[in-house]
């Protein structure tokens, strides 16, 4: 059973138009829909907006950009509440499953297409993002602020600055007749190698794996492989710190939700 908030929503969209809804594989804090209308949509219901590095409202903004480049799926509305995101729906296979060699590549070509991006957005204040983490967690600032002076110097030694993802799962990409990317919560201008190095943290990726990804997102770049593997793997502390912090934040966000 759907709440009044959100039936109110589907039918300002609608109008007047029945729509069905059918659950959807989730995963976080979020709920997901398909959603049978004129057209067949995708239904996000975000339980918190603690969490992403811009508003929902320049996510919007910077998914339809994406969006009219090939490379995201349409933003249809988002609620006033900034609960309720409704894109449509599109069809293809979701890269899930054991990590093979093709997916390897599927991976890199989706990195080396973002990078490319002509998309002109927020850039990534990670500091910020820290100190964001680390409040909601309700942790103690002080007992981290030598580790973040250290890796912030690390980061920002080898910042080349491109349009990234920042969050980019196997199961966030969909192959049909082109790559379409999913979840552009944490898209920001950023560092080109912490956003590699994410990547191989989040697929987990062992060093094999990692390296058959680096080589072939340089190729698809057209970048020096060795620069890319000596900056990305260095990389790998700052993105561990970072996962930490979110995951502490992630966490005490979920204990609210559910009290």
């Amino acid at each position: 059973m759907i709440s009044p908030d959100l039936e109110r929503f589907l039918h300002f969209v609608f109008q007047s138009q029945s729509f069905t809804l059918t659950p959807f594989e989730s995963g976080g804090t979020n709920r997901h829909y398909r959603v049978q209308a004129d057209k067949t949509y995708f239904l996000k219901v975000f339980q918190t907006n603690a969490l992403q590095v811009v508003s929902r409202d320049l996510q919007y903004s910077l998914q339809l950009q994406i969006a009219q480049l090939g490379l995201a799926a349409k933003p249809v509305a988002l609620s006033e509440c900034k609960r309720f995101w409704l894109e449509l729906w599109l069809d293809g296979d979701c890269q899930h499953g054991h990590i093979n060699h093709a997916k390897l590549l599927t991976l890199a070509h989706a990195m080396a297409a973002i990078h490319s991006l002509p998309i002109q957005a927020k850039a990534l204040d990670l500091q910020a993002e820290w100190l964001r983490y680390l409040d909601l967690a309700d942790m103690d600032i002080a007992l981290f602020q030598h580790q973040m002076d250290t890796l912030l110097k690390l980061y920002q030694s080898s910042n080349d600055s491109c349009f990234c993802h920042n969050d980019l799962h196997l199961s966030h990409i969909i192959r049909g007749q082109h790559l379409i990317i999913l979840d552009w919560e944490y898209a920001a201008t950023g560092n080109r190698y912490f956003d590699l190095a994410g990547c191989i943290q989040v697929n987990q990726l062992n060093a094999g794996q990692s390296k058959i990804f680096l080589e072939a997102y340089s190729q698809y770049s057209q970048r020096d492989s060795e620069v890319v593997e000596r900056f990305t793997m260095a990389m790998i502390q700052v993105v561990d710190f970072t996962s930490q912090l979110w995951h502490n934040a992630y966490n005490k966000v979920q204990e609210q939700i559910k009290s």
